[in-house]
Parts: structure tokens; sequence; C-alpha cells
């Protein structure tokens, strides 16, 4: 299904809001974020990893931030995003990020978290690449 609120000439940047982001472009999002300056970002096959040099050979690492505990799990903890729980009026997760006056929602507790936690550091709106978009 092709998302047309993405489309534009081909080669530029997309401009999105972070709270309708999917979790592909939520992981490169974050990814970029959370990127080291010799890092190199990738996105491919519909996957973003980041490939980081460590003793002298190049680790591939698959970004799955807004899927995976593991990834999100210390971002939420690092940047004190509190997660409040869908209720029977509304059954979206809700991210809160109070020192930063940032909200979020989405389907699932890491979903409104990244969101939030792309919308504090990059802002409501940001331009993607647009391969991001297909």
């Amino acid at each position: 299904m092709t998302d047309y609120s993405c489309l534009t000439k081909f080669g530029e940047p997309v401009k999105i809001k972070v709270c309708d982001a999917s979790i592909e472009v939520l992981n490169y999002l974050v990814a970029k974020i959370e990127a080291l300056p010799k890092d190199h970002l990738r996105f491919s096959n519909g996957k973003t990893t980041i490939d980081r040099e460590c003793l002298g050979r190049i680790d591939t690492f698959r970004c799955e931030f807004s899927t995976n505990w593991t990834q999100g799990g210390p971002i939420i903890e690092w940047e004190n995003i509190d997660l409040i729980s869908p209720t029977p009026s509304d059954p979206l997760w809700q991210a809160m990020q109070w020192r930063f006056a940032h909200g979020a929602k989405g389907p699932t507790p890491l979903i409104a978290a990244m969101r939030c936690f792309v919308a504090s550091k990059l802002g409501d709106a940001v331009n993607i690449p647009d391969e991001l978009c297909e």
C-alpha cells in the first residue's frame, strides 16, 4: 500500500509529522539521533542499520528501537519518558517527557515512547529520505 502523504519528486527529502511516523521511519529517526559521528547510517530492504567501527572491524547494528525493548527500553529510562496505558476512552498508549513538555501516542508503548523521543530531539515535523516512504 502506498503512503500518498510522502509523495514528492524523486530524491528529495520528505517532511512528515512525527506523530504519524511508521515503525521503520521511527527506527531510522532514532538511529539518526543515537548514531555516533563516525557511524554510517543505512536504509535498505525496508530496514535501518548502523555500521560502526569497533576494534578495527565494522559491526552492523540492526535498528529496532520501536519494536525491541532491549533497544528502546534504555532510551525510555535515560530520557525519563513516562508511559500511560490505554483507557476505554483512548485506546492508544501515551508517552510524556515532562521536562521538554513533549508527548506522543501510539498503538504500543515503544512506538509512543520513540515518537515522544524523536519529537523532543528533532521537533514535531522532520525531513526523511524519500525511500523511507515506499
